[in-house]
Order: C-alpha cells, then sequence, then structure tokens
C-alpha cells in the first residue's frame, strides 16, 4: 500500500470520526439519564462490577451485554476508569463524571438530561450552511427564528429553567475556587460588587457569604431576577440584592467591582462601567492586565 493510500485511509478515518462523534454524546446522556454515575458512586470506595451495575440499574438480562459496550465507549471517553479481573469488569468514576452526580450542586448532569437545544427552538445543524450565504449580521438562531436565543428561550419556561439551572451549578463549581484562600487579593479593599448577567444569583451569594462586608448587587434580565418576595427565602442574605435591567441597553449599575464569567464581549461591559473600579473576569483569556486604564476603561 503506497503512502497516497494510508494517508487516504486515515483521511476516512478521521471523516468517520467526526461524523459519529455525537454518539459519544448519547450515550453520555444515556447514563446519566440512568443514573450510572450515583450508582457506581454508591458503591465506593471499592469499583462496581458490571452485574452489581446491571441490577442496581434494573435492568433485563438482554441488555447486559449492551451495558458492557455502553460503559466501554464511556471508559474511552475518560468518564469512568475499567478495572479487569478473570474476565470480569469493575468500573470506578473519574472527576469528570464526578460532577455527574446528582446533588443540588452538580446541575452539569442536569444540562445532558435535557432535550438538545435545537429542539427546542426548532432549528438544526443544517441551517447553520444557510446562515453562511446570509449578507446581514444575523446570527444563526436568529436567522431561523427571526429572534435572538434569549427572546426564544424567554417562550420556552422549561427550557431557561434547565439553562439557568445548569448555569447555577456551574457557578457553585467556579464560587468554590473563587472565594477561596487563592483569591482573597481580588476583594481586597472592595466595598460593592455588581455581578454581571448573574442570573439567579449563586455566585454572588457565595461571595455575599463568604465576605459580608462586600454589598453585592446582581445585575440580569428582568425575567431571570427572582421573584421579589423569594429573594430573601432563597438567598437569606442582607448584602446582597437583585437589579433587573439589560447590560447590553442600559449603564451597569456602580461598584468597586464588576464580575463578568465567561463574557465574549467585555470590551462592551467594561465601557458601561461608572467611574473608576476593578473588573473581575473569570476566563483570563478575555482580559489581560493592562487592557483598563486606571478609570476601568478599556485602553
Amino acid at each position: 500500500m503506497s503512502s497516497s493510500d494510508i494517508e487516504l485511509i486515515e483521511a476516512q478515518g478521521r471523516i468517520w470520526s467526526y461524523s459519529y462523534s455525537f454518539i459519544i454524546n448519547k450515550c453520555l446522556k444515556c447514563a446519566i439519564q440512568l443514573g450510572i454515575p450515583d450508582v457506581i458512586h454508591r458503591h465506593s470506595p471499592g469499583p462496581t462490577s458490571l452485574p452489581a451495575l446491571a441490577s442496581a440499574l434494573h435492568l433485563p438480562p438482554s441488555k447486559h451485554d449492551a451495558l458492557r459496550r455502553l460503559m466501554r465507549l464511556l471508559v474511552h471517553a475518560a468518564f469512568f476508569k475499567l478495572q479487569e479481573a478473570e474476565d470480569h469488569y469493575y468500573y470506578s468514576l473519574t472527576p469528570a463524571s464526578e460532577l455527574l452526580l446528582l446533588p443540588d450542586d452538580r446541575a452539569e448532569a442536569e444540562v445532558l438530561k435535557a432535550p438538545p437545544v435545537h429542539l427546542f427552538l426548532g432549528t438544526d445543524h443544517g441551517s447553520l450552511s444557510a446562515w453562511f450565504r446570509r449578507s446581514d449580521g444575523a446570527a444563526p438562531v436568529e436567522a431561523v427564528l427571526g429572534m435572538s436565543f434569549w427572546d426564544a428561550m424567554a417562550r420556552e419556561p422549561s427550557l431557561m429553567q434547565t439553562f439557568y439551572g445548569a448555569m447555577s451549578g456551574d457557578s457553585k463549581l467556579v464560587a468554590r475556587v473563587l472565594v477561596s484562600d487563592c483569591c482573597k487579593e481580588l476583594f481586597r479593599g472592595v466595598g460593592s460588587l455588581v455581578d454581571v448577567g448573574g442570573g439567579t444569583g449563586t455566585m454572588a451569594a457565595a461571595i455575599a457569604r463568604a465576605y459580608p462586608d462586600i454589598n453585592c448587587t446582581v445585575f440580569e434580565l428582568p425575567q431571570v431576577v427572582p421573584d421579589s418576595q423569594d429573594q430573601e427565602a432563597i438567598i437569606g442574605l442582607p448584602n446582597l440584592q437583585f437589579l433587573g435591567g439589560n447590560m447590553f441597553q442600559e449603564n451597569i449599575p456602580h461598584g468597586d467591582a464588576l464580575l463578568l464569567k465567561g463574557r465574549r464581549q467585555l470590551r462592551e461591559d467594561l465601557e458601561k462601567m461608572q467611574g473608576g473600579g476593578t473588573a473581575v473576569a473569570w476566563q483570563q483569556r478575555e482580559i489581560r492586565k493592562g487592557d483598563l486604564d486606571r478609570h476601568g476603561r478599556w485602553e
């Protein structure tokens, strides 16, 4: 076989690999819906055998071999560890699957349990090619639906609940690091903080609990802000308040620090800062030292 033939075979393999990459997502979603990570977790500290896993999941005997093949794929994707002994298979969790356990602070699993976004919005991945041929500035979802993703989500309460539930779970994980000792210097001298696009207040609540002297404000769309009568019952923090508004249309409230988590358009957000202040961006790639002048404006 010539080198060109080998390259063609390798190229074909790459195409097949990416064409069927959706299978990992389907299998992971299946594992979460079945409760596989939780079953293995309950059997810890030791690994869980394949028969024990099938029994705990109440699967019919005809599906045991299919379960083995499902687990083989997820082991390959590093979601589980496999130990083999005398033709028996034993499984344990990895850091990735530990994130998929189902206490309240593990909302990552809820994202994958939910139907895909395109099913909610009536779009599919094929619409992306049509979007490329358009000359206007509409986003792909706007080209299909005639409205933004956020407007479409506001019309679908179940999607909004899933989306913000997932964001809350992610924020809880990030907040553990943000309020730890390694980040204390970020909050030195800060008396007020505004969480821009702070969702239901998970991140701001963690900061408010860790730093009771900091007055925290969550600035978010009105339909996302919890009902006023429920805020104290949900959060119960005197140094945390919610303010409804649109960061793209209104000035961001004044604060000694702004918290922007995962923002891709920090330039526009930071230009809305009133006066001096500190910008805390969780994704370091989004903002670099020296990008802001002493007034907190983009240079």
